[in-house]
C-alpha cells in the first residue's frame, strides 16, 4: 500500500521549518508598520483625487491579505490563487519599474527594494507554508 505524501502528518520539526516563531515575529514587526503606511498612502491618494495612482497601488491589497493570513495561520480560497496573486503583483512591480526607467542602471535605482520583504512573505505564504495548507490538500 502506497502512502501519499499529502496524507502523512508533518512532524513538529518539519512544520516549524516552514513557520518558525522567530520568523513570524519578524514578519509582524515588518508587516504592521508597512500596512499602516500603505493605508495612509491610499487615504492620501483618495483625498488628492489621484485615482490612477490609487488603482496602481491597490494591486498590493491581496499581497497584504496573504501576509495577514500567513501571520494568523489562515486559509482563504485555494493555494493556487495566492500563487497567482504573487506572480501578478510582483510582475506588476517589475513592469512598473521597467516602464518608469530609461536604462538598466535607472531600473535598479528606482526599483522599490523596501517592498521585497513584502513580496517574499507573500511568496512564502503561497509556496512554502506547508502546515497551513496541509489540511486543504488532504481534503481535496
Amino acid at each position: 500500500m502506497e502512502i501519499d505524501a499529502t496524507d502523512k502528518e508533518l512532524s513538529p520539526i518539519e512544520a516549524d521549518v516552514w513557520r518558525p516563531k522567530w520568523f513570524v515575529i519578524l514578519a509582524h514587526l515588518y508587516f504592521w508598520p508597512k500596512l499602516i503606511d500603505y493605508l495612509v498612502l491610499c487615504l492620501a491618494l483618495v483625498l488628492e483625487d489621484d485615482y490612477t495612482t490609487l488603482l496602481r497601488v491597490q494591486i498590493n491589497i491581496p499581497v497584504y491579505l496573504a501576509i495577514g493570513l500567513y501571520l494568523f495561520s489562515g486559509k482563504l480560497f485555494s493555494q493556487w490563487v495566492w500563487k497567482l496573486v504573487f506572480f501578478v503583483a510582483f510582475g506588476d512591480e517589475i513592469l512598473s519599474a521597467i516602464t518608469d526607467s530609461v536604462s538598466i542602471a535607472e531600473f535598479f535605482d528606482i526599483f522599490p527594494y523596501y517592498l521585497l520583504p513584502l513580496y517574499f512573505l507573500c511568496f512564502w505564504y503561497a509556496f512554502c507554508a506547508k502546515e497551513i495548507w496541509r489540511e486543504a490538500h488532504q481534503n481535496s
